[in-house]
């Protein structure tokens, strides 16, 4: 193996940075509340000093004192004497107390094997990287996620304040209650205000389900959804559309923005007018980040690379749709579809969570609704999978009466129920739907 046969010579360490910092605890130990903030153990490079730092961080947390003596005792109690063997045993950690320790010299030495562990660790990946390349068995998109995996995993865990006091916690609680008050959201708006009122926008970190039967209007609600959201917080947005070509998703931006009838434009019967609308719509649309991809197979890992590229390259990201859950591969074969859909939607949160941005994917609805003299959705009528909803966040349902009453008094009206919100109120809202520019508006 590569990683092995390469030399200690060949991998970033200060020894002398490891020892003297080990020094600096073993005449001050009130500073190791401080190193263990920054400094796991695996940080050290040389084994000796690792296993040294291992026992005084095992006496911290046991609240015992910290010297020479204890040091010793609690190497024995590990096991860890054969790790100062190579180095002449208990007399290697003796010799500390010859160096010399400078008061608060201690930050510059962490600094130093924090960051030779860093650049060691992204070498080893590096490494691990070129090994996977060359297996065969790896299709190229498992051996980029996991290489992506690796650089992501070791910027994670370079150790920074993972807990936070309550003051500040509340400084942040506040400054969104002020957010509220001036604008009304603190996550992304819609541009649909009733619906802001009961989410606050659609918050960064949720795994956001919109469900609905065939011919609701899900892909053309989701589409004005990702379009609000570029224009009003001028940020990117990545539309996966695994069921329809970008082309048939471009012409349906383009209606909208155009107010151009989806038909016309498909049809090319078009009047002067129409030309000059889309023409002007067409300078608009370009001048929004919004990225389209129409693979007809994609699994989730092939969505986290692909949304990991437009955040790094475009610096931001504001959501990722998806067009619809039920057609994403899983990456593990499964004795089920509905594992494979759990799989799924842990997946899909849990990217969420990674990219600090809402996820909303389309679902399928089962055909239980229409055995029902209501056809409104129920959230046990969400296809294939309980997880859909046990993983989700919010949970939307489109319903149009008109669909199944022609003579309903709710012509053009699509109900939005809010049957889940995590951490909000349910309920719902109604827009009217323009079905020819496939355009969602208020209705007051």
């Amino acid at each position: 193996m590569i990683i092995k046969n390469l030399s200690e010579n060949y991998l970033p360490n200060d020894p002398q940075a490891e020892k003297a910092l080990l020094s600096s605890i073993i005449f001050n130990p009130s500073i190791v509340s401080q190193v263990i903030e920054k400094i796991d153990p695996e940080d050290f490079f040389w084994p000796e000093n690792r296993a040294i730092y291992k026992s005084i961080v095992n006496l911290y947390e046991k609240n015992l004192p910290i010297d020479l003596v204890s040091i010793t005792n609690e190497i024995k109690h590990l096991k860890l004497e054969r790790e100062l063997d190579f180095v002449g045993g208990f007399e290697y950690l003796a010799s500390l107390l010859e160096l010399v320790s400078v008061v608060h010299s201690h930050l510059y030495y962490i600094d130093i094997i924090k960051s030779k562990s860093i650049r060691t660790k992204i070498i080893k990946a590096s490494l691990e990287t070129i090994q996977d390349t060359y297996n065969e068995e790896y299709n190229i998109n498992t051996i980029l996620d996991k290489a992506q995996r690796r650089i992501m995993e070791i910027s994670y865990t370079s150790k920074s304040q993972d807990y936070h006091s309550l003051s500040d916690i509340l400084a942040s609680v506040l400054e969104n209650i002020e957010i509220m008050a001036e604008e009304g959201v603190v996550g992304l708006p819609t541009g649909f205000e009733d619906l802001d009122k009961m989410t606050s926008g659609l918050q960064r970190g949720d795994f956001i389900v919109i469900a609905a039967r065939p011919s609701m209007g899900k892909t053309a609600f989701a589409i004005n959804l990702a379009y609000n959201i570029v224009v009003k917080s001028k940020q990117p947005v990545i539309f996966f559309s695994i069921e329809m070509s970008k082309e048939q998703i471009a012409q349906r931006f383009l209606s909208l923005e155009s107010s151009v009838p989806l038909s016309k434009i498909r049809n090319a019967t078009l009047t002067v007018q129409d030309m000059d609308r889309l023409a002007e719509a067409i300078s608009i649309l370009s001048e929004q980040s919004i990225f389209i991809d129409d693979s007809p197979i994609i699994s989730t890992i092939d969505i986290r690379i692909k949304s990991r590229k437009v955040k790094v390259d475009k610096k931001q990201l504001g959501a990722i749709f998806i067009d619809y859950l039920q057609l994403i591969k899983g990456e593990n074969r499964q004795d089920s579809r509905v594992q494979e859909l759990s799989e799924i939607s842990r997946s899909l949160k849990a990217l969420a969570k990674e990219l600090n941005v809402p996820v909303i994917a389309l679902s399928q609805l089962s055909r239980e609704v229409e055995k029902r003299n209501d056809k409104r959705p129920l959230l046990s009528d969400l296809r294939e999978s309980g997880a859909i909803e046990q993983e989700a966040d919010v949970v939307m349902f489109l319903y149009r009466d008109d669909y199944y009453n022609k003579d309903s008094k709710k012509a053009n009206l699509t109900e939005v129920i809010l049957a889940k919100q995590r951490n909000g109120p349910t309920g719902s809202i109604f827009l009217y739907f323009a079905k020819d520019i496939l355009k969602f508006f208020p209705t007051a």
